[in-house]
């Protein structure tokens, strides 16, 4: 039961023309002061009686924190994928003159009861998962226990600084408060999407996939030539690229993901990786050899073996095509290197992607990026560049292939035409 003094103070976020005071009172009294916050964030006042007793905020969670992620349990590239699901309480304040018994674990459990919901108003995904620092020269957290918050560690004594960390000196308890029942397996699970838990992510199991033998992934990429000088490889080409290839159809997208993933295979699976090293390839030796390689060839085979595979049938249904430049990539007068890939909608793995010439664009290089691929059946989404009648009529014709184009007001004919055709009907897309 809630004590009276109690019943009467509510949380809130706060309103635009009140972050000013918000943030002079942060500054004025909390130890840390206030200059900002990092990624998506929410600020919140608690008041009683009409009055301001408590602030609090909430902003991206940390990067690196040894004790969180090995409670949560999951993997780097989970993790790179999750981390918005977790959100940390930066700023926490109790107003001088609020001497309210129990105020700091009342305010903390109403902040709670909505903070989920509020991120997804705000930011268009819930959350499962908070988090905070506490230091333990300065308070003992007894707001956050009382509210049912758990001591899961302490850190490691450093501070975020540029794109670095510096040591501070100062360990700070770790506490995490999950939000609903299943919030660790939501934020774990690689399998499951955690916002619609029933629905089962597409990845594949490379144990699926044939490995060795005729036609299998290693004797396809017998044909890739190696970029590297023979002279002090410690790794075979073939085990770098074949771990690299079942990393990233695992989930893995960074280089970090693949090297944790490859460090996870057992010894059995490292030899069916002809890997000749006790350890498997370190996240530089992966990175410089993949940066190294010809993409282009590579992504030929390999699409052209993977549509093969049963495991991999269904992820072939939607590819979308899109143009991107690549950034730091000009050299003096030489413009930057411009882009036009193919992917999977669900997957997101890149299957194909073609260089755009500086003296044309996309929309010729749009059937150079199709030509290899053995898309039949598939739906090909682009943007409305690419909106074009050739390019429709190569797609259905020669690729036996759908599409799913944008009409905007670069077209007006054909968007006047298909505004008269289609009226103010509702249809299924």
């Amino acid at each position: 039961m809630v004590p009276p003094p109690l019943q009467g103070v509510e949380v809130r976020t706060i309103r635009r023309e009140e972050r000013p005071r918000w943030v002079r009172l942060m500054r004025e009294h909390h130890y840390l002061g206030f200059e900002g916050l990092v990624g998506e964030q929410v600020a919140y006042v608690a008041t009683w009686d009409g009055r301001w007793v408590a602030l609090l905020a909430w902003s991206m969670s940390a990067l690196k924190i040894s004790a969180r992620d090995q409670w949560i349990g999951w993997s780097e590239w989970v993790k790179f994928n999750r981390s918005k699901l977790v959100v940390n309480n930066s700023r926490f304040l109790i107003l001088p003159g609020s001497r309210i018994p129990n105020l700091a674990s009342r305010v903390l459990g109403l902040n709670l009861r909505r903070l989920s919901r509020d991120y997804l108003a705000f930011y268009g995904h819930p959350v499962f998962l908070a988090e905070t620092f506490v230091d333990g020269e300065r308070f003992r957290g007894t707001s956050y226990l009382a509210a049912g918050w758990t001591k899961i560690g302490e850190t490691r004594g450093f501070s975020r600084k540029g794109r670095g960390y510096v040591a501070n000196g100062v360990r700070k308890s770790i506490l995490v408060k999950p939000l609903c029942k299943d919030a660790i397996q939501r934020l774990s699970d690689p399998f499951h999407d955690p916002i619609r838990p029933k629905e089962r992510i597409l990845m594949i199991d490379y144990k699926k996939l044939p490995l060795e033998g005729r036609g299998g992934l290693i004797d396809v990429l017998q044909t890739i030539e190696d970029p590297r000088s023979r002279h002090g490889a410690l790794h075979s080409f073939i085990s770098i690229i074949s771990i690299a290839i079942c990393a990233i159809l695992a989930g893995a997208r960074s280089y970090e993901a693949i090297a944790e993933w490859a460090k996870k295979l057992s010894p059995s699976e490292r030899r069916k990786f002809r890997c000749r090293q006790e350890e498997p390839p370190s996240e530089s030796t992966i990175r410089k050899t993949l940066q190294r390689i010809d993409a282009a060839d590579l992504d030929s085979k390999l699409y052209g073996w993977l549509s093969l595979q049963s495991a991999f049938e269904a992820a072939t249904s939607a590819i979308a095509v899109d143009g991107k430049t690549v950034c730091g990539s000009h050299d003096g007068g030489r413009k930057a290197i411009h882009l036009l890939s193919a992917f999977l909608h669900e997957q997101e793995v890149t299957i194909a992607q073609v260089s755009v010439s500086e003296k044309t664009n996309e929309i010729p290089a749009m059937k150079d990026l199709l030509a290899p691929l053995p898309i039949q059946g598939s739906v090909i989404t682009s943007d409305a560049m690419h909106t074009q009648s050739e390019t429709a009529r190569y797609i259905i014709k020669e690729k036996e292939a759908d599409y799913l184009f944008t009409v905007k007001d670069n077209q007006p004919s054909l968007k006047r035409q298909l505004e008269e055709s289609l009226g103010n009907r509702a249809f299924s897309p």
